[in-house]
């Protein structure tokens, strides 16, 4: 049997150069999928800061005083026996 170098050598390139390809598409790929990650990640870390906040607003929702502190806020609740006493300063554009 005789041997080809040429038609050797070409098979050859070709399989390094395919081998490369691939590895290289490969690569990139990697890239892609691991930034698509990190973003993923942040997105579900931010989602779980938000659900352990809304778990302590709930948490502190439970309490009677949160209830009553914002009917005297929002509403001007005054429960009996007790004074209000309002202070009104000067604004800051008047000095």
């Amino acid at each position: 049997m005789k041997f080809h170098k040429p038609a050797f050598l070409f098979f050859t390139l070709f399989l390094l150069g395919y081998t490369s390809y691939i590895g290289l598409k490969n690569v990139f790929r990697y890239n892609e999928f691991k930034i698509a990650y990190k973003v993923q990640q942040a997105a579900y870390l931010e989602e779980l800061r938000l659900n352990k906040n809304y778990k302590q607003q709930l948490l502190f929702m439970q309490n009677p005083d949160y209830w009553e502190l914002q009917a005297k806020k929002k509403l001007g609740l005054i429960n009996p026996g007790e004074h209000v006493v309002k202070i009104i300063g000067l604004s800051e554009d008047s000095k």
